[in-house]
C-alpha cells in the first residue's frame, strides 16, 4: 500500500533533527492511520501511559488499540530497528544497573511496554512498519535472547566482550545483539530486520506501507 505524506517544509526539515524527529514521525503515523480509517486518535500526554501504553492510542469501531512509535535505521540498505533491553554503567569488566528516572528501572523500553502495536519509520527507505501483534513478537524474540544469553555465558560473563563479538552476536539471520553508548550510559540492545522475511519468520501480522513524500511549502 503506498500513502502520500503531506508534510510540512518545517515537519521535512526537523524529521532530521534528533530532538524533533519522534514527533514528526508519530505526525506521520497519525496520517497513515487516519487513512486506514481510525475514527479517534489520541496521544498519550501522561508519562506513566506513554511507558506501558505506548505514544498513541488509537480507536476504530469502538476497539482501542494502543500504539509504541518508533524510529528505525538503516544498516547495509537494510531497515532495522532497535530494540532496548536493559540500561547499564560498566567498569572493570562488570556492568552496574543504570536506573532511568522516568521509568525508575534499568529495563529497556523493549520490556516495559504493553502497547498492542509497534510501528516504526524508516526516514531513508520512507518505509512505515505496522507490528499489529507487537507482544508475541516480544515474548518470541524474549525467548530467543535468553537461550542466547545461556550460550554467550559459555565464553565470558562479560557482556561487552560477548554482545559485541562479531562472530557471537548473530542470534537468527534477522537478530542481532550489540551495545550502545551515549554520554550517560550503555544500553544493550538487540537489532531487528524489518522485512517482510523476517515478519514472517516470526509469524505476525504485519504491514509495511511505502510513503512517497509530498511537502506542503
Amino acid at each position: 500500500m503506498k500513502v502520500t505524506l503531506k508534510l510540512s517544509a518545517r515537519q521535512n526539515y526537523q524529521l532530521y533533527l534528533k530532538n524533533s524527529k519522534g514527533m514528526v514521525i508519530e505526525d506521520i503515523v497519525e496520517q497513515v492511520l487516519i487513512e486506514a480509517g481510525a475514527d479517534e486518535i489520541c496521544r498519550h500526554k501522561d508519562l506513566d501511559k506513554q511507558l506501558i501504553l505506548g505514544d498513541i492510542e488509537v480507536v476504530k469501531n469502538n476497539k482501542s488499540i494502543n500504539v509504541e512509535v518508533k524510529s528505525s535505521c538503516s544498516y547495509n540498505n537494510t531497515d532495522k530497528l532497535a530494540l532496548d533491553l536493559e540500561y547499564f554503567n560498566y567498569g572493570n569488566g562488570k556492568r552496574v544497573p543504570y536506573i532511568q528516572r522516568t521509568s525508575n528501572t534499568s529495563k529497556g523500553w523493549f520490556y516495559i511496554t504493553q502497547s498492542n502495536w509497534l510501528i516504526a519509520f524508516n526516514v531513508d527507505s520512507s518505509k512505515l512498519y505496522i507490528i499489529k501483534q507487537f507482544q508475541l513478537l516480544k515474548q518470541k524474540i524474549k525467548e530467543e535472547v535468553e537461550e542466547h544469553e545461556l550460550y554467550l555465558s559459555l565464553f565470558s560473563e562479560d557482556i561487552m566482550k560477548v554482545w559485541t563479538d562479531e562472530e557471537l552476536r548473530y542470534i537468527n539471520s534477522y537478530l542481532t545483539c550489540g551495545v550502545k553508548k551515549d554520554t550517560t550510559k550503555y544500553t544493550r540492545v538487540v537489532f531487528l530486520e524489518l522485512s517482510a522475511e523476517a515478519l514472517k519468520y516470526y509469524n505476525v501480522k504485519y504491514d509495511i506501507e511505502i510513503s512517497p513524500s509530498n511537502w506542503e511549502e
